[in-house]
């Protein structure tokens, strides 16, 4: 969240950040500031994530550390470029330049030039990224080759 409210300030008045998550107390404060200075709409946590895939441009997920990112898979899913760190578990869900940008964890000055080339780019090569990434997890996260995966690494 850090390197995600740092770049949202460096670049304020190009976007609104639309925020649909859970955040740790410490960050109460930061998000209410943002969401009155017009930077950041909350949202919360949503049980049907899809409007808000369906109306953002992009995803923005920055992180430390993790698994593989239910948030990025769905993101590309809907057809959404992605701009994520390059850690194990998010790299999977992005192949970078071609369906979104992977930056350096924990890195604000990776993720300012990242953000400001997605903001600079036409509507219709931004969709081109995301219909990317849809076709990425067609290709690999597809439901029946996972579980045949899966089988056969149990030996099943």
């Amino acid at each position: 969240m850090d390197e995600l409210f740092a770049a949202v300030r460096r670049l304020k008045g190009d976007f609104v950040l639309d925020l649909v998550v859970f955040f740790e107390e410490s960050y109460e404060d930061q998000v209410r500031q943002m969401e009155e200075e017009g930077m950041a709409v909350f949202h919360g946590f949503q049980k049907d994530p899809r409007p808000f895939y369906a109306m953002a441009d992009c995803v923005v997920m920055p992180s430390y550390h993790e698994g593989m990112s239910n948030v990025n898979l769905e993101a590309a899913s809907s057809g959404r470029p992605v701009i994520t760190s390059d850690i194990p578990g998010r790299r999977e869900a992005v192949e970078d330049r071609v369906t979104g940008i992977l930056c350096r964890k924990g890195n604000t000055e990776d993720f300012v030039p990242a953000m400001q080339k997605m903001l600079d780019k036409a509507p219709a090569e931004r969709e081109e990224m995301g219909l990317a990434g849809r076709r990425k997890m067609e290709r690999e996260f597809d439901r029946q080759s996972v579980v045949r995966e899966a089988l056969d690494v149990m030996g099943l």
